[in-house]
């Protein structure tokens, strides 16, 4: 006789319920965590667990993580996406070389081994590069390993010779009665500035978006995490500095919108394990809520838990 237990559908109230707890976890679940994650009522068995991951892995519901002791894990977080957004997180307020990235993602990745991060690593990095999103920096004298960030890097270190040529030219002129200000003119008008370029986004300042009512910077933010992250719709996550980044908006309006998109039930917000490990310029890029969390990402909220 074949056991109607294990092979009798699960209630759809059930699924519903399981995939909110994958959903709203901070990091991937095995079966065990996720069931004792489970309110009471819907605390299904192991091998059902297994059975609607399983289900829900085939159709893109849930993605399957990296093994940690053997033990399958699963997430509504894309691996190879939720490690795009998080070296984009890393870098936002630092240079790192290749090894300091790869033991940043590696601690952000859930007990990930090193060859898997150094895998994504190398991976992830060189389709950030190509899109442009990551500057790989040239190399500066007495530096082996190139360093990585969002931002161009300060040309301070870059300058160390035309330094030097400087203050050898001046000690060569001040036998003449050439002062290191006259010296200093003389280049200054040698180096004369471009002409002025069209204004830059920064200089713009806020987005016109200021201006707009609420509802407008609502659907301005869901419109643009579609657009920096194409696979969205399917829970992968996206990092706030980046959106942040994207839209030019007042941090205090940035915030309050992302804190009321998701009390609205749009988003979840993905929040900082260790924020006292951060310094000062990350946390400004991140979100808080005033309450000591701090949030480094956001998922859209799937239809199937929509309050619409």
């Amino acid at each position: 006789m074949s056991n109607t237990h294990e092979t009798s559908p699960v209630p759809a109230d059930t699924i519903t319920v399981i995939l909110e707890v994958v959903q709203r976890a901070n990091e991937p679940l095995t079966l065990k965590r996720l069931k004792k994650e489970l309110p009471g009522p819907f605390r299904a068995d192991l091998a059902t667990l297994a059975r609607v991951m399983d289900d829900q892995v085939r159709i893109g519901a849930v993605h399957k993580w990296l093994p940690r002791r053997s033990q399958e894990r699963f997430w509504t977080h894309n691996v190879e996406a939720y490690s795009r957004s998080k070296i984009l997180e890393i870098l936002s307020g630092q240079s790192l070389t290749h090894k300091e990235l790869e033991r940043a993602l590696k601690n952000s990745l859930f007990g990930c081994s090193e060859n898997k991060a150094a895998e994504m690593r190398k991976k992830i990095l060189n389709c950030l590069l190509e899109k442009r999103c990551v500057y790989k920096y040239p190399l500066p004298p007495r530096q082996r390993s190139p360093r990585f960030g969002v931002n161009p890097p300060d040309p301070t270190p870059y300058l160390g010779r035309v330094k030097k040529e400087f203050e050898a030219v001046c000690d060569k002129l001040k036998k003449v009665r050439l002062s290191r200000d006259q010296v200093f003119h003389a280049v200054s008008k040698l180096l004369s500035p471009l002409p002025p370029g069209p204004e830059s986004d920064v200089e713009k300042g806020p987005s016109n978006l200021e201006t707009q009512p609420a509802e407008e910077v609502y659907k301005s933010i869901l419109e643009k995490i579609r657009e920096i992250e194409p696979a969205a719709e399917q829970q992968a996550l996206v990092s706030i500095p980046s959106l942040r980044a994207a839209l030019k908006l007042l941090k205090e309006t940035f915030d309050q919108a992302i804190l009321d998109l998701a009390d609205q039930g749009k988003i979840f917000l993905h929040r900082h394990v260790y924020p006292s490990e951060t310094n000062d310029d990350q946390r400004m890029q991140m979100v808080t809520d005033g309450k000591g969390n701090y949030y480094v990402g956001l998922v859209l909220r799937s239809y199937r838990f929509s309050d619409k």
